[in-house]
């Protein structure tokens, strides 16, 4: 049978152009993007004065590359730290653009305030669910007219409260915090009895929480009366119960409206930096090009051209240069 290389039929292999062969890679390598790690033709370009594998990118790879990275990525090397040869491309649209960037901010914040609405809505229904129950008698004893306006109030009153008891066990979740808030819960005291008189009950390394009058002292069963505890006060301690809720609801709303314009800066901080080192550096990727310097550089001293005063000053300005 004669050889399958030597068939008419089958068409030989192609012969590779002098132009496209890296002189400096192994033999039979092809040229690789550095960042992907791909072989395919797609716009190859070689930035720097890297070699070998390392010379050649694909310029989508690294315009993604500099728009992802800090600073010193955009117009330099990180690997060789050449800088890179830069051409000005004024973009038309480049209004347009930052008409994009800003809708991307608007959307992100608009985002977050519906799902936070949301949730203030469910809190608000679940609340109208449970005062259902009770013959609206919740709204009426608070004296509002609309139920619109009541269970909004109390389901941001809860979101608040819940974010305030969240924003608690993520602060004490740090040991060295958890120490410092619990020191002063083990120097409090404990409503002790003692005859004829109520004293300070010291219990180290307890938890701040009331205790019946008996548990304290043996005998002191006998002056329960004279306690100012709260063990024995039956349906008259319900108020005073309902008035400490009001107070422990009210102060972790105040604490959760403090976490809250905590985590809304930080999160507002965190999306326009997402979306300027992102976005607003991919526009800028397409504004200063990066030129092909493959059989431009002379010599290891060759330097690309200086771009021109005022974009030195905006890319500086940047902290792009």
């Amino acid at each position: 049978m004669a050889d399958a290389d030597s068939s008419p039929l089958i068409a030989p292999s192609p012969i590779t152009e002098p132009s496209e062969i890296d002189l400096e890679a192994g033999p039979g390598e092809q040229i690789q993007c550095r960042i992907c790690l791909e072989t395919d033709g797609r716009d190859f370009i070689a930035p720097c004065k890297c070699k070998g594998t390392s010379k050649y990118v694909h310029r989508e790879c690294l315009d993604h590359w500099r728009a992802v990275r800090e600073g010193f990525a955009f117009a330099h090397c990180t690997t060789c730290k050449a800088p890179y040869h830069l051409r000005v491309h004024v973009l038309a649209d480049r209004k347009w653009r930052s008409l994009k960037f800003r809708f991307f901010v608007t959307r992100d914040i608009l985002f977050i305030f519906l799902a936070v609405q949301l949730v203030i809505a469910a809190f608000a229904y679940l609340v109208y669910l449970i005062d259902g129950y009770q013959k609206f008698w919740l709204r009426l004893a608070w004296g509002f007219d609309s139920e619109l306006s009541f269970y909004y109030i109390c389901g941001a009153l809860l979101f608040f409260a819940l974010l305030g008891l969240s924003g608690c066990f993520i602060t004490c979740y740090d040991r060295r915090v958890r120490n410092d808030l619990a020191q002063p819960c083990r120097e409090l005291c404990l409503c002790c009895c003692q005859p004829g008189m109520c004293a300070d009950c010291h219990l180290p390394g307890t938890l701040c929480m009331w205790t019946d009058c008996t548990t304290c002292f043996e005998g002191c069963a006998g002056v329960a009366g004279e306690c100012g505890c709260l063990g024995g006060a039956g349906e008259a301690g319900l108020p005073l119960l309902f008035i400490m809720a009001l107070i422990v609801l009210g102060l972790f709303t105040v604490i959760g409206i403090f976490y809250s314009v905590l985590v809304a800066t930080m999160v507002g901080q965190r999306i326009w930096q997402r979306h300027y080192h992102i976005l607003a550096k991919r526009m800028l990727t397409k504004e200063y090009v990066v030129e092909d310097v493959d059989g431009e550089m002379t010599g290891s001293e060759w330097s690309p051209p200086p771009l021109p005063t005022e974009h030195v000053q905006q890319l500086k300005a940047l902290g792009l240069l």
